[in-house]
C-alpha cells in the first residue's frame, strides 16, 4: 500500500499567479550521527579521537559495501540543518521579552524541523544552520521579513540592521535589492564587517521616525541575494612567492598583536626563534605555511582540555587540543606577515559531530586578489603526510552561518523570518513589496496548516505517544515499554528530542544492576540487533556510522544498569521498515508492535516523528482542515 503524503516541499520556491506556492518534501532537528567504530582496535591515548578522524580519510577502503554517507546528499541529510544549493530553508527567531508557548526558534530544512526543546525560547541555543566547503558555487537569494512591535519611543537616532556572516573561502558577494519598512521604501547601506564574510545592512528610520510610536506594530521587508564562490584547491605556483598585505582586513590579520597574539617582551622573544626557524626553511610564503603546520605537530601533543592559554603557553607546556594548535598556528602565521584567524565550527568525524577549531589562511594569487583557503593542524598531527591538511577540502567541516536582524536605538520586539533560497528566479523585481510579504505570509500559513494536519491525522489513527516524563523538556516519547525482570528493569522503544529511535534496557532504580538471566538476555538481543543494522544492506550502503550502541556503569559499584542502541535520524527517516524488521528479528519487538511503529512512521510521512508528537501535546485535540488520507495496516515485513 502505498501512503500518499500529507503535505510536501519543493526544492525552491517559486512565485505564481496570486503568489501561493508549493512547499516540497516532507516537513525540516538536529541528528548527531553517532556510530560503535569497528571492530578493530581504535588507538588509545588522548589523540585517539583525532586519530580515528583522519584514519578514514587517509586509507583506502578496502570492505565491499560503501559508508551509507557517502554522497554529499546523503551526508547533507544526516547532519541538518545545512545550507546547500537548491535546497530552501526556513528560519526562524524571536526577541521577546516573555515568549508563549508558540514563539519557539526554530529551522525547516529540506522538509524536517530543527528546534531545541530544552531551550527552545533561547535564540543562542537554536539549532545552528551550517555550511560545508563542497557547498559554494551557488547564488542564494533570501528573503527576510521581521515584525517590529514598538514598546517605548525611540531614543537617538533609531536604526535597523541585518547581521549576515558567511565563510571567507566561498569570496561571497552581497547585494541587497529591496527595503520596505510598513510600506515604505528605505535606503539600506551595506559595509563589510570585521572579518572577511561578514555583512551589516543598516537601515536608519529616521525616514518613518513618526510611526515609530509605542504600541505600533510594522512589518520590515528586505530581499537581497548572495553569491559564492567554489572553494577550491590552488596549485602553489599560483600564488605570489611574496606579498604585503597593506589594506584592511587582511592587514590587521598579517601581523602578531600584543595582547591579541602573544603577551609581553618575554612571549615575543620565544616567538621569534620559531619565526626565524621557518624562514630558514621556506622562502615562498606558502612554503612557509607548510612549515608551520609541521612545525605546531613537533611541538604539540594532543591533550583535550579547557585550559585559556596564549599561543606561547601552549608551546612551553608541549599539549594542547585544536584550540592551542590553532592559535599557535596563528601566531606564527601572523608573525610571518600572512593572514591568518582561528575558526570555530563543528567537525563531522563519521561517528559524531561536535566542536573544533582549524586556521584559514589567505595568500595572494597572481591575478591579484586574496584567496582563502583551510589549513588543520590539528588534524594533520595525525597523519604521516602533514601537507594533506594544507588547503585541506573536506566536507567534514561545518561552518555557522548567521542572519540576525536587531534593532538599535528603538525598543521593540521583534519575529525574524528568513527564506534561504525561496525561488529559483533571479529577476523579482517588477513585484510589489506587498507581493514579498504574502510570499513570506503563505509560506507560514502553509506549513502552520500541514502541521496541524498532521497531528490530526495521528489522533485519527490512534497514533499519540505518552511522554516518558511528562514535565521534563525535551523528554522523550515511548513506542513500546516491556517489563524484563519485574519491578527490576525494563526495555522501551523510545523516540528522543533529536528523532533518533532508542532501544534501551534500563533499572527501574539504582540501587539494582543488570544482573538477572532475563537481563543479560535482553543484552544480547540489543547487540544482536545492532549487528542486524551493522550488516543490513541499504542498496548497496553500510549504516555503521548511524548506530551508537552504549553501556553505562554505576560509578561506585560498576554494576550494568543500562544498554541504549540509538539509530540516526537518517536510518529513521529513510529507513524504518528495515529498523523495524532488525528489532523484530531480535525478538525485541512484537509483530503488532512492529506494525504499529511502522504505521507511525509511514502517517508521518517519515519525518518529524517527534516535532509532531509535541505539537499533539501542546495544540490539544485538533480539527483537520482536510480529509485524513486513507492509511490501511501496512505489512508485517518487506516482501
Amino acid at each position: 500500500m502505498q501512503y500518499r503524503r500529507p503535505f510536501s516541499l519543493q526544492r525552491g520556491f517559486s512565485l505564481a499567479g496570486t503568489l501561493s506556492f508549493l512547499l516540497v518534501g516532507g516537513l525540516f532537528s538536529a541528528n548527531l550521527i553517532a556510530g560503535e567504530f569497528e571492530e578493530e582496535k581504535a588507538p588509545q591515548g588522548p589523540a585517539s579521537i583525532i586519530k580515528r578522524f583522519v584514519d578514514p580519510l587517509t586509507r583506502r577502503e578496502n570492505r565491499p559495501l560503501r559508508s551509507m554517507l557517502t554522497s554529499d546528499e546523503e551526508h547533507a541529510n544526516s547532519i541538518g540543518p545545512v545550507l546547500t544549493p537548491g535546497t530552501p530553508v526556513y528560519i526562524r527567531t524571536y526577541q521577546v521579552q516573555q515568549p508563549t508557548r508558540d514563539q519557539q526558534n526554530l529551522i525547516l530544512d529540506d522538509g524536517r524541523m530543527f528546534l531545541n526543546y530544552e531551550s527552545a525560547y533561547d535564540q543562542t541555543e537554536m539549532p545552528a544552520l551550517k555550511i560545508r566547503p563542497v557547498d559554494g558555487k551557488t547564488k542564494i537569494p533570501f528573503l527576510v521579513r521581521s515584525s517590529v512591535k514598538v514598546t517605548a519611543s525611540p531614543s537617538g537616532q533609531p536604526a535597523v540592521y541585518l547581521f549576515v556572516r558567511l565563510p571567507a573561502i566561498f569570496s561571497p558577494e552581497f547585494a541587497i535589492k529591496r527595503c520596505y519598512l510598513g510600506g515604505q521604501k528605505l535606503e539600506a547601506r551595506v559595509t563589510t564587517g570585521a572579518e572577511d564574510g561578514s555583512f551589516i545592512v543598516f537601515i536608519p528610520l529616521e525616514e518613518v521616525e513618526g510611526k515609530l510610536n509605542a504600541g505600533r506594530s510594522l512589518e520590515l521587508i528586505i530581499e537581497g541575494s548572495v553569491a559564492l564562490a567554489d572553494y577550491q584547491v590552488l596549485s602553489p605556483a599560483e600564488f605570489e612567492s611574496s606579498a604585503a598585505f597593506d589594506q584592511p582586513p587582511l592587514k590587521n590579520l598579517a601581523r602578531a598583536l600584543p595582547g591579541r597574539d602573544y603577551l609581553g617582551p618575554e612571549e615575543l622573544a620565544a616567538l621569534q626563534p620559531l619565526t626565524d626557524q621557518i624562514r630558514a626553511q621556506a622562502k615562498s610564503q606558502y612554503d612557509q605555511i607548510v612549515a608551520a603546520q609541521k612545525l605546531v605537530c613537533s611541538k604539540l601533543a594532543y591533550f583535550q582540555n579547557n585550559m585559556q592559554r596564549t599561543a606561547m603557553q601552549a608551546v612551553a607546556e608541549g599539549i594542547g587540543d585544536c584550540d592551542d594548535y590553532s592559535r599557535v598556528m596563528v601566531c606564527l602565521l601572523r608573525s610571518l606577515g600572512i593572514p591568518s584567524r582561528m575558526v570555530i565550527g563543528s567537525l563531522y568525524d563519521f561517528n559524531s559531530m561536535g566542536p573544533h577549531a582549524w586556521v584559514e589562511v589567505a595568500l595572494m594569487t597572481k591575478r591579484d586578489k586574496p584567496h582563502w583557503f583551510v589549513c588543520d593542524p590539528t588534524l594533520a598531527s595525525a597523519s604521516p603526510d602533514k601537507e594533506y591538511f594544507v588547503q585541506f577540502r573536506n566536507r567534514v567541516y561545518l561552518y555557522p552561518v548567521r542572519f540576525e536582524v536587531k534593532a538599535q536605538n528603538l525598543a521593540a520586539e521583534l519575529m525574524n523570518e528568513v527564506l534561504l533560497n525561496w525561488s529559483e528566479k533571479d529577476n523579482l523585481d517588477k513585484l510589489p513589496p506587498m507581493a514579498l510579504s504574502a510570499v513570506i505570509h503563505s509560506f507560514d500559513q502553509t506549513l502552520d496548516t500541514s502541521f496541524r494536519d498532521q497531528v490530526a491525522w495521528l489522533e485519527n489513527q490512534g497514533l499519540l505517544l505518552p511522554r516518558q516524563f511528562m514535565f521534563t523538556p525535551g523528554a522523550s516519547y515511548v513506542l513500546v515499554d516491556h517489563p524484563v525482570t519485574p519491578e527490576r528493569s525494563h526495555l522501551r522503544l523510545l523516540l528522543d528530542s533529536e528523532e533518533r529511535v532508542v532501544a534501551e534496557l534500563t533499572v527501574t532504580d539504582d540501587d539494582y544492576g543488570l544482573e538477572s538471566p532475563a537481563d543479560l538476555q535482553t543484552v544480547g538481543l540489543l547487540r544482536e540487533a545492532y549487528q542486524n543494522l551493522k550488516q543490513a544492506p541499504f542498496e548497496g550502503s553500510e549504516a555503521r556510522y548511524c548506530l551508537e550502541l552504549s553501556y553505562f556503569r554505576d560509578r561506585y559499584s560498576d554494576r550494568l544498569q543500562r544498554v541504549r542502541l540509538r539509530v540516526s535520524r537518517y536510518l529513521v527517516e529513510n529507513q524504518m521498515r528495515t529498523i523495524v524488521n532488525s528489532f523484530k528479528k531480535a525478538n525485541l519487538l512484537t509483530e503488532e508492535e512492529a506494525q504499529k511503529v511502522i504505521h507511525l512512521h509511514q502517517t508521518s510521512a517519515g519525518k518529524n516523528l517527534y516535532y509532531l508528537q509535541e505539537l499533539a501535546r501542546r495544540l490539544g485535540p485538533v480539527t483537520p482542515t482536510q480529509p485524513p488520507p486513507a492509511v490501511t495496516t501496512p505489512p508485517a515485513s518487506d516482501q
